[in-house]
């Protein structure tokens, strides 16, 4: 029984090692210590957080996650990307006019102040007209433009619709792990109040220390899952920060 606790207080030491790198790694400490003391276990661990008190709002499309803003604006680039393609292949009317003052002489002197005159004016205007010529590959390419911008909206509703159900399903998961909450504190109550009859009893004489030892193991394991579940709820909502404003 001794070599079994040892195993089992092992696996505890592994566990806390890794949940203390993994929580360096949250706030990028390269370390795998953590020299806080985080929580007092001789208290009530986690009694000071009010789970009842934290309020989810709905979700809004007004604040994205910065994730689905990089969505958003990528499918604002390839849509004008897109409009500029199908404009290049527009039939276009231009007017152009070019006015030219020039200087003429043999010697380069009187030439180069003969250019700030108006003797020798050059003077061009013109229509210019263009248009493809194959109207099947003009069809071709605005086809392939359209197809990109509508590739573009769907990749973005697609994963404005995953953002709204990974929310749904997280707020969800908050209101489960709550009922789990408050189950684990009744249980978590109902063991401290035997333990602490069998401790009377024993003081009586009218019970065994072997009998007081399980209880206060069965009234550890209600402790951990109590905390554990409090853990659980705080995970969810770390998680639901990352909608932006949304809490």
């Amino acid at each position: 029984a001794v070599q079994g606790k040892k195993i089992e207080l092992q696996m505890a030491l592994d566990e806390e090692m890794v949940a203390m790198r993994q929580f360096n790694n949250f706030r990028e400490v390269s370390n795998s210590l953590v020299r806080e003391k985080v929580v007092d276990l001789d208290g009530d661990a986690g009694e000071g957080i009010q789970i009842d008190s934290i309020v989810l709002p709905d979700f809004s499309e007004q604040d994205l996650r910065e994730d689905i803003k990089v969505i958003q604006h990528q499918r604002d680039a390839i849509n004008a990307a897109a409009n500029i393609g199908t404009e290049k292949v527009r039939p276009s009317l231009d007017l152009f006019g070019q006015f030219a003052l020039n200087g003429k002489d043999d010697e380069s002197t009187d030439a180069l102040s003969g250019s700030m005159k108006s003797d020798h004016p050059t003077m061009v205007f013109g229509v210019k007209f263009s248009m493809p010529l194959d109207p099947h590959v003009v069809g071709e390419i605005r086809s392939g433009y359209a197809l990109d911008r509508q590739t573009a909206d769907i990749n973005y509703e697609k994963k404005l619709f995953d953002l709204r159900q990974e929310y749904t399903d997280l707020r969800q998961k908050f209101f489960e792990a709550k009922k789990r909450v408050a189950l684990a504190f009744m249980l978590q109550t109902a063991q401290r109040k035997k333990l602490e009859h069998e401790r009377t009893q024993l003081q009586k004489g009218r019970t065994t220390t072997f009998q007081v030892l399980t209880f206060e193991q069965e009234g550890a394991a209600a402790r951990l899952s109590y905390i554990k579940s409090k853990a659980e709820v705080l995970k969810i909502v770390a998680q639901l920060r990352s909608f932006s404003r949304l809490i």
